[in-house]
């Protein structure tokens, strides 16, 4: 089940757990730099099964008809992921004003499994954002990928 986040301090507690920290504190980023805070425009939604919270995923709304996600699931229940992305499209059609008709993801290329995990949930690939994410080793592309509100219904 999805649910809205109204507590920036539960974002940050997840945020800061160490197999979700890593992936920021691997290419030089910091939790601190984390922007957790909850406005009209930037948001964060908890994901629960069976009453156990398992995942949280950042919504942005981007401009007058597109919003941005980035989803996170702990590790030990990544068989999950795929239902988390169903519940997050649909409480999106229940919940997000119907003018907001494009939810988009924006996934560095060296990260095949949340490629293909979109592929999975029906996003299509829209393009390159060339050399846009700092790693380790120097910058490397993104691939943006993206899903119109009625084709999440479908």
């Amino acid at each position: 089940m999805i649910t809205v986040c109204r507590d920036p301090e539960i974002v940050r507690m997840f945020m800061s757990l160490p197999e979700v920290a890593r992936y920021a504190t691997e290419y030089g980023a910091s939790i601190d730099d984390l922007n957790c805070e909850i406005t009209p425009q930037n948001g964060w939604l908890l994901y629960n099964v069976n009453g156990e919270f398992i995942g949280l995923t950042q919504l942005e709304i981007v401009s007058g008809c597109a919003a941005q996600f980035h989803p996170y699931i702990l590790r030990e229940f990544k068989e999950h992921y795929d239902d988390m992305i169903k519940e997050l499209f649909k409480w999106f059609i229940e919940e997000v004003p119907d003018q907001i008709v494009k939810l988009n993801a924006v996934i560095p290329i060296h990260c095949k499994g949340a490629l293909l995990a979109a592929d999975r949930a029906g996003m299509i690939t829209e393009g390159v954002d060339r050399e846009s994410f700092l790693k380790s080793d120097g910058a490397c592309d993104r691939i943006l990928k993206g899903i119109l509100r009625r084709e999440m219904k479908a």
